[in-house]
């Protein structure tokens, strides 16, 4: 009996016998033992889901503090003069203009001292020890004894100190002073100084012939031992005063040059100036000369040129050496110079100066109507100088997004018109005062240094189909992400970071200080 077996190949049938029901109908259709083949649909598209992140910039952080240097406080001392010279008292801050190269100083502090209980007067005495003063000498250094001794007498406080000179102003020829002797008669403890200033004046002699045979002629070095009495250790805010004792004519550049000049023997340093450098040298050191002397021009001159309160000291040498009263009135005159000056001070930092300056740089100029302002030397706590208060910063090594920047001052804000930005440097209106603590907060200005991006995982099983990627709202490029899968399948998107957050800013970075990523799969 033959057995048929029916199978369905698609919609075809094939009858078999049972010897043919292994070899099939069709020899090339391999599926003749399978089921029943069932037409499938395709399945349908999951739908939409949509995956969001945000990537906020993150600030950067400079703190500075200014620096910090001691004040420097300027001081001078200067008098004003009315009519006939006479001083004028009982003025106050209101009374006067100040100006430090052309600055105006404000504010500034001015006391009057009309007691003298508060400056010193230092003085040098600078006395010719040359052969020609041998008949003179004891009666010179005995005048300046009492001298000394009837400053503190009379209660001033002086302090003093002797040079000696002959055609030179170095030794053997002369001597220059190095140490000022201090004589306070309110202070007991001077007197020791005292005594061994008189000591020291006891011992001057002048230098006989055959100790000075270089010294062939008259005239003496007296310009340069007033140039090189400028250089003493004078006290700061001190009036300073030099008396110059001599019978003789100075030696002077370019005509009067001497004995010594011509022999070749005057050392370089040595060589007599001319009458106007000496004159300069001791007006720009604020030193009042009082000239015992004989009376020639040239001394008159620089007694007249010296004389900060109008008020030259011109003396006849002789008649000075016969009577002591003669050299007290020197006194006399150096006292009432002190008794109505006034002593200005300020501190640069807040005053409108400039700190950097050196002291010898420093020119002042005082204004009144009261009168007419005789200054003396200017004197600085930093002679000098000290470098400025930092005004810019630099915030960053790199150039940083200006827009950005916020600037805190002692944990003040400033508004964005106290400072400007350029590149890594911000510049302040205003200089921060010293040890100023200073804060800034700011974004680069390359993109990439103020944002670090991560990979967004797309959570769901397989792949995601038709994947869009936004960026602040744009459709991002195809290269400008990549898709991988992690191994539980989830899909991940990578931003290309190099064009994304190229300098051109594609997507707007910059101005949204960040970037908010949209990701949609299965997209529609």
């Amino acid at each position: 009996m033959m057995t048929k077996i029916w199978i369905n190949v698609g919609l075809a049938t094939c009858v078999l016998t049972a010897a043919a029901a292994f070899s099939g109908c069709n020899s090339k259709n391999p599926d003749y033992t399978g089921r029943p083949s069932v037409a499938q649909s395709a399945p349908e598209k999951p739908a939409p889901q949509t995956f969001e992140k945000r990537f906020d910039f993150s600030t950067s952080e400079k703190t500075e503090a200014q620096d910090k240097y001691d004040k420097n406080v300027v001081t001078t001392v200067f008098q004003v003069n009315g009519e006939n010279s006479v001083s004028v008292n009982n003025l106050k801050e209101s009374d006067f203009k100040v100006e430090e190269n052309g600055a105006n100083i404000s504010p500034f502090k001015v006391t009057a001292d009309e007691q003298r209980w508060s400056h010193v007067a230092d003085i040098v005495f600078v006395v010719d020890t040359t052969k020609s003063m041998i008949p003179f000498i004891n009666s010179a250094t005995r005048r300046i004894m009492e001298f000394v001794n009837s400053s503190r007498k009379a209660g001033y406080h002086t302090r003093m100190c002797f040079a000696t000179f002959g055609d030179t102003v170095a030794a053997p020829y002369g001597k220059k002073c190095e140490r000022f002797y201090d004589n306070n008669p309110n202070d007991p403890s001077t007197e020791s100084q005292v005594r061994e200033l008189l000591s020291d004046l006891g011992g001057v002699t002048a230098l006989p012939k055959s100790d000075d045979p270089n010294n062939t002629d008259l005239p003496e070095n007296s310009l340069r031992a007033l140039m090189e009495a400028t250089k003493a250790p004078w006290a700061p805010g001190s009036q300073r005063f030099v008396i110059l004792i001599t019978d003789a004519d100075f030696l002077s550049a370019p005509d009067h040059l001497g004995d010594m000049v011509k022999k070749g023997l005057m050392p370089s340093d040595q060589m007599p100036p001319t009458l106007d450098e000496a004159i300069k040298t001791v007006v720009d050191a604020q030193v009042k000369v009082f000239t015992v002397t004989p009376q020639l021009a040239g001394y008159i001159k620089i007694a007249k040129d010296s004389a900060t309160d109008g008020k030259p000291g011109i003396y006849d040498f002789k008649p000075v050496l016969r009577n002591t009263a003669k050299l007290l009135t020197v006194l006399g005159d150096v006292i009432k110079g002190i008794d109505t000056s006034y002593r200005i001070e300020y501190v640069v930092e807040n005053s409108g100066g400039n700190p950097t300056l050196k002291q010898d740089e420093r020119k002042m100029t005082i204004a009144t109507a009261k009168g007419t302002v005789k200054i003396g030397s200017v004197q600085s706590s930093m002679p000098t100088g000290r470098p400025q208060y930092k005004q810019t910063f630099t915030i960053s090594p790199e150039a940083v997004q200006p827009d950005s920047v916020h600037v805190f001052v002692n944990g003040k804000e400033l508004d964005a018109g106290e400072f400007s930005v350029s590149k890594s440097e911000v510049t302040l209106k205003v200089v921060p005062k010293a040890g100023a603590e200073l804060r800034f907060i700011f974004f680069y200005q390359e993109i990439s240094r103020n944002l670090r991006m991560e990979q967004i995982a797309v959570n769901g099983t397989g792949d995601p189909r038709d994947v869009k990627v936004f960026l602040n709202g744009e459709e991002a490029r195809a290269s400008d992400f990549a898709i991988e899968k992690d191994v539980q399948g989830n899909a991940i998107v990578k931003l290309n970071e190099k064009s994304v957050l190229a300098a051109n800013d594609p997507y707007s970075i910059r101005k949204n200080k960040g970037v908010q990523v949209k990701v949609i799969t299965n997209y529609p």
